[in-house]
């Protein structure tokens, strides 16, 4: 009996060891990299190559963003070859002190060596990395990149069981001082601090709006937007966002909040990080302000823009048109339903509940006259089984 026993044991942990997913990260420190600037002047940067990835030639900034999902480990080894010793300290992330890749409770990894930090994914969230030697300059130089913790299984959710989204933008904002770049040896102390250069995801000016992973373009009204922001400058981020989108905040570095909460302008501060849900339910031609102030009274450094574009029809919406068509839109009172065949039409709101569902011939109208203001989704569903979905907008007579 005692046998069987242990056969089982034996067999089980054998099991949970095949089943459980490990990510490997392979990461190499550098010193003398060269980004450029939005205005094409060079900057010497310290950071993090990725060696999984066969097209990268240097380190980049930021470093490679470390993704995972819930329930994974994650092993990440840093290769050393530089003049100088490094590490990675995982911040926000829950690991033991070896992990936690401070020098003087953890260890260095010295020139010529190598390093393995890791840890287990136990929830969803943001969180970030960067060299803990010689803090200031190290992050400063651009020794730091983002680890981003998503639902498992591949579910488009802010968290597990959370609300669901269509696309997500992760905003790294980082403030540069490039004279500390030009020779690091030179700088003094942190009072002779200040940037001249205002980066998301390693980007200003026009490097932003050449950008789709930073810039939001071709969204759709309707939509949903999971914006994941993390500052890992010295100073404060003030986010200005155009009237009427008012996004939710919904998570604070790495834990969900009990209240969430509506805003216009929403700031953050170092280290921190924040997942906001925007649902896009105007048309928009405008830009996401992104104010960089100084720590110190709020002084103002620089603003950065990113555009925003939020259109009537998706691609669904443009294949419907051939199908059924609704006018006017926006209306206040009814709609007019034109169709190719006899249909049956579902009206539904943007959280999914069914508001009408009615027969309708080829030419059919629907009252809207009770609908509160707003976004709804229209379903024509054919005999054959076939849907298609239109964006309705409810608006004031």
């Amino acid at each position: 009996m005692r046998h069987k026993v242990l056969f089982v044991i034996i067999c089980f942990l054998s099991f949970s060891a095949k089943s459980q997913n490990v990510v490997s990260y392979n990461l190499e420190s550098q010193m003398d990299a060269i980004a450029r600037l939005w205005n094409n002047d060079s900057l010497i940067i310290w950071g993090f190559k990725d060696l999984n990835n066969p097209f990268s030639t240097q380190a980049t900034l930021p470093g490679p963003t470390i993704y995972c999902e819930e329930g994974d480990s994650v092993i990440i080894t840093m290769t050393n070859p530089s003049f100088e010793a490094h590490t990675i300290h995982l911040h926000g992330l829950d690991v033991d002190q070896n992990n936690d890749g401070v020098p003087s409770t953890s260890f260095f990894v010295q020139p010529g060596e190598s390093g393995t930090y890791s840890f287990k994914a136990d929830y969803t969230g943001n969180f970030l990395y960067h060299c803990h030697v010689g803090s200031v300059l190290h992050l400063q130089m651009g020794m730091y990149g983002a680890v981003i913790v998503r639902p498992a299984n591949g579910v488009k959710e802010v968290y597990s069981g959370g609300p669901a989204y269509d696309r997500e933008y992760i905003w790294l904002t980082h403030e540069i001082d490039k004279s500390w770049h030009d020779d690091y040896t030179a700088i003094g102390a942190f009072t002779n601090y200040f940037p001249d250069h205002f980066q998301i995801n390693g980007k200003s000016k026009n490097l932003i709006y050449n950008d789709s992973s930073v810039s939001i373009y071709n969204a759709f009204i309707g939509e949903r937007l999971h914006l994941r922001l993390l500052n890992i400058g010295y100073g404060i981020n003030r986010y200005i966002f155009p009237a009427g989108l008012r996004p939710q905040v919904l998570t604070s570095d790495g834990r969900v909040l009990d209240h969430t909460y509506s805003i216009d302008t929403f700031e953050i501060y170092p280290g921190e990080r924040y997942s906001l849900l925007l649902q896009a339910n105007q048309l928009l031609q405008d830009s996401i302000q992104v104010q960089y102030l100084s720590m110190y009274r709020k002084e103002y450094w620089g603003t950065e823009l990113i555009p925003i574009e939020v259109n009537a029809l998706s691609s669904i919406d443009k294949k419907a048109n051939r199908t059924f068509s609704i006018y006017p839109n926006p209306a206040s009172n009814r709609i007019y339903i034109e169709s190719d065949e006899n249909a049956e039409l579902q009206l539904f709101n943007l959280n999914g509940q069914l508001i009408e569902s009615k027969k309708i011939s080829k030419n059919s109208f629907l009252s809207i006259a009770d609908l509160p203001n707003g976004v709804y989704i229209v379903k024509k569903t054919s005999k054959k089984g076939q849907i298609h979905s239109k964006l309705l907008i409810k608006k004031a007579p």
